[in-house]
């Protein structure tokens, strides 16, 4: 969450010790955690990130992502290769400055 708030980034990728995939914390993912649970800071992150993110791969198309986007009403997508690893995280802000959205 601190490095969310230092980053002022929306979302986290969170992997696993071998680097894959493990989920998504976002911030809606911080909010009912909160309403909660006011001591989220002292849970492990697993208890509130998002497992089995919706993902898109390095090669899809901008259009493409912007469909996942609309069609799952979410705003944060984990970019993963051919090996199933976590390689960015794409949002609809990045989209919309560069007029996809």
């Amino acid at each position: 969450v601190l490095a969310m708030l230092e980053c002022r980034a929306g979302a986290a990728v969170i992997v696993d010790s071998k680097g894959k995939l493990a989920g998504i914390f976002t911030h809606g993912d911080f909010v009912r955690g909160y309403q909660t649970n006011r001591e989220i800071g002292d849970t492990p992150i697993s208890d509130h990130m998002t497992i089995n993110p919706i993902t898109v791969h390095e090669n899809d198309l901008a259009a493409e992502v912007v469909r996942v986007l609309r069609e799952h009403r979410i705003d944060d997508l984990v970019v993963i290769n051919n090996a199933g690893e976590a390689i960015g995280l794409v949002d609809v802000q990045d989209l919309s400055r560069h007029g996809l959205s």
